[in-house]
């Protein structure tokens, strides 16, 4: 059953589904994270910064998912997913 699901898609069909993946998953995760360091290194009160960092996180979130299937290489895309999360995990754990 599997074998015959796997013959019907073709490397754009894998293509699509690893963008959605990135757009949904990775974008949480860079999201969640730049949110956090933005709620401690906005000069406002801690009320204030939080949800100015909260508002600013659909925006950003928004932004990635677009980013996710405008580039042109997803591996290239998955890469600076990968080392943008590393350093602001790094910064989160700074700070």
């Amino acid at each position: 059953m599997l074998t015959h699901f796997y013959n019907g898609l073709s490397s754009k069909h894998f293509d699509l589904i690893n963008r959605g993946i990135f757009a949904v998953f990775g974008g949480l995760l860079l999201t969640a994270l730049i949110t956090v360091n933005l709620s401690v290194l906005l000069p406002f009160a801690r009320a204030e910064a939080v949800m100015s960092a909260v508002l600013l996180s659909f925006f950003i979130y928004a932004a990635i998912a677009i980013w996710a299937f405008y580039c042109v290489s997803i591996w290239r895309a998955w890469l600076l997913l990968l080392v943008a999360s590393v350093l602001t995990g790094l910064g989160a754990g700074l700070l």
